[in-house]
C-alpha cells in the first residue's frame, strides 16, 4: 500500500493539472458481489462523462492543484 500512495504522489508531483486514480486489477478470487458492482459503476461513469476506468471504486487519488 505504501508503495501505491508513492507512485500516486509522484504521478501527481509529474502531473500537476490532472486527477491521478489508483487502480485495483480483479482477479477470480474477487467475490461476485464486488466485481459486479465495480462492472456496474464502470458502464455508469463510462456512459456519464465519456471516460473510461478500470476501476471506478478505487481509494487511491489525488486532486489537481487548483
Amino acid at each position: 500500500m505504501t508503495t501505491d500512495i508513492r507512485n500516486v504522489c509522484e504521478e501527481a508531483c509529474r502531473y500537476p493539472d490532472c486527477l491521478i486514480l489508483g487502480s485495483r486489477r480483479f482477479d477470480k478470487d474477487v467475490p461476485l458481489r464486488s466485481r459486479f458492482g465495480n462492472t456496474i459503476t464502470r458502464f455508469v461513469f463510462l456512459a456519464s462523462s465519456g471516460v473510461a476506468l478500470y476501476d471506478t471504486q478505487t481509494g487511491c487519488g489525488r486532486l489537481a492543484n487548483v
